[in-house]
């Protein structure tokens, strides 16, 4: 190996080390065994590697009482439901009684209705009967009508009596009372009932009307003839 002189103005060289490859090479040291909290265990186990988790490595035992704690969660939530259904399906059914005795009810209701329903009617053809017999006792007298009123189209003016009498005669149906007059509304005669005959004057030389009234309870009807000279 060769060196520089001091002080000739070049770095010094530094010497590269020899390793002998004969040489034992030192054993590493192992890192010392993992004690647990609480003291060490036959059972203790170092995990892989030498690292321990924070905490400690968890046990076996919590994870199954995890699942244990999972399955009765599960198995009180099927219970809760069964009883809740079994609740639902004996309202249900309580409620299907009372909807069965409420339609009996209702029945028990129409058909008592029907029957008051029958006695009505038979009450109202009873009032109707009554009413119509009333009516009947009650109803207007028809007014009279007069069937015939004859009186002769001339009277005989040529003999020496210049009134001279003419022959009348009538018939009325529904009259009381009949009347006759002349030439005028006053009345010359009144006759009983709805027929009868009379002679009356015609004063010469005419014309005269004769008018006929038959009255009666339900009103009065008449009739005019005018009879001229012979």
């Amino acid at each position: 190996m060769e060196t520089n002189p001091p002080g000739s103005g070049d770095e010094p060289t530094v010497p590269n080390p020899t390793v002998d490859p004969t040489a034992a090479v030192p054993p590493v040291a192992s890192p010392p065994p993992y004690t647990p909290p609480g003291g060490a265990g036959a059972g203790d186990a170092v995990p892989p590697g030498g690292a321990v988790p924070p905490g400690g490595p968890v046990p076996p035992d919590d994870e199954s009482g995890g699942k244990g704690k999972i399955v009765a969660i599960v198995i009180a939530v099927f219970v809760v439901g069964l009883l809740i259904g079994g609740l639902v399906i004996f309202l249900t059914r309580d409620k299907g009684s009372s909807t069965d005795t409420a339609a009996t009810t209702t029945s028990s209701s129409s058909t008592t209705s029907s029957s008051t329903t029958s006695s009505s009617s038979s009450t109202t053809s009873s009032s109707s009967t009554t009413s119509s017999s009333t009516t009947s006792s009650t109803a207007k007298p028809k007014a009279p009508v007069i069937n015939n009123f004859t009186v002769p189209p001339t009277a005989d003016c040529s003999g020496p009596d210049q009134t001279p009498y003419i022959s009348v005669s009538w018939n009325a149906s529904d009259a009381t009372e009949v009347t006759l007059s002349i030439d005028g509304p006053g009345i010359y005669k009144s006759y009983p009932g709805g027929s009868g005959a009379d002679s009356v004057p015609f004063s010469c030389p005419g014309p005269h009307t004769y008018e006929l009234t038959a009255k009666g309870p339900g009103g009065s009807a008449s009739k005019t003839v005018t009879v001229n000279k012979k």
